[in-house]
């Protein structure tokens, strides 16, 4: 993974370590914001301004803008182990030079029950 800004979630503490999993991607990114409100971060890394973002626990209203906005800007979003993306409530969206980098410094934190099985 390239340094640059990656949009955290802040609640991955009510899925595992979120200090593992932070630690985990900022040891190979620029470092970690967290603005706000998913859909904002979601718009960030569809214009540029962030190269990834993930999280657990959204509702389809807090992705669904955000996702199509990352697609049409050439992006990618997945679930947390890199599976097609459904509008669940697991994400991870990143540009293409840093998706499956992101996808994989987050895998060894993903707890079990939140991997989808066969997506990947």
């Amino acid at each position: 993974m390239e340094p640059g800004p990656i949009a955290q979630t802040s609640d991955l503490r009510e899925a595992g370590d979120a200090s593992a999993t932070g630690t985990a991607v900022s040891t190979r990114a620029a470092g970690l914001r967290r603005p706000g409100a998913a859909s904002l971060d979601l718009a960030y890394v569809a214009a540029g301004r962030v190269d990834g973002f993930w999280e657990i626990g959204l509702k389809a209203w807090d992705t669904a803008a955000g996702s199509l906005m990352i697609r049409e800007a050439g992006g990618l979003i997945g679930t947390l182990d890199g599976g097609e993306y459904k509008q669940g409530g697991n994400i991870v969206a990143g540009n293409p030079r840093i998706f499956n980098a992101l996808v994989e410094a987050l895998a060894p934190h993903v707890p079990p029950d939140l991997r989808e099985i066969g997506s990947a």
